[in-house]
C-alpha cells in the first residue's frame, strides 16, 4: 500500500506541474530554445577598405624609394657583360659556320634524334604494359 501512496504522490505531483514545453512544441523549438542567445558582433564588410589601401600603397612607395635611394647602382640595375677588344672599343665579331643547303636536312636530322628515340622508348614501353596486361588478365583459350 505504501508503494501504490507513493506512486499517485508522484502522479499527483507531476500532474500539477505546468510543462515547460507545449505539446505542440516540436523538437527543433525545444533545441533551439536551450541554445544560449547569439552575441551580435559588428558587420566587419561594412568597414571602408581605403585606409589599408591606402596605408598598403604608402609602405609600398616608401619600400621602393628606399631600395632605389639606398642600393648601390650596380645592384639596382643588372647589365650585360661587355666583351671588349684589347685593341678597340667595338665588340668583336661572332665566327658562326657557314651551313648550306644540303647541309640542313643533315642538320634538323640530327636535332630529331634524341626527340625519335624518345618515341621508339615510349612505343616499346606500350608494347610491353599490353603484353603485360595480356598475359595476365586475359583468359587463355
Amino acid at each position: 500500500m505504501n508503494e501504490k501512496n507513493q506512486h499517485s504522490l508522484l502522479e499527483q505531483r507531476l500532474r500539477s506541474e505546468r510543462p515547460r514545453f507545449s505539446p505542440r512544441d516540436g523538437f527543433t523549438e525545444r533545441v533551439m530554445d536551450s541554445l544560449p542567445p547569439r552575441i551580435t558582433r559588428p558587420r566587419t564588410s561594412a568597414r571602408i577598405p581605403w585606409p589599408r589601401f591606402v596605408l598598403a600603397l604608402a609602405a609600398t612607395v616608401c619600400i621602393a624609394l628606399a631600395l632605389t635611394q639606398f642600393l648601390p647602382r650596380d645592384v639596382r640595375l643588372p647589365q650585360e657583360p661587355r666583351i671588349v677588344d684589347s685593341g678597340t672599343n667595338n665588340p668583336p665579331a661572332l665566327n658562326l659556320p657557314n651551313v648550306s643547303i644540303t647541309q640542313v636536312p643533315d642538320l634538323v636530322a640530327k636535332l630529331d634524334e634524341p626527340l625519335e628515340k624518345e618515341l621508339k622508348n615510349v612505343i616499346s614501353d606500350t608494347r610491353q604494359a599490353i603484353q603485360f596486361v595480356a598475359s595476365n588478365f586475359l583468359p587463355e583459350n
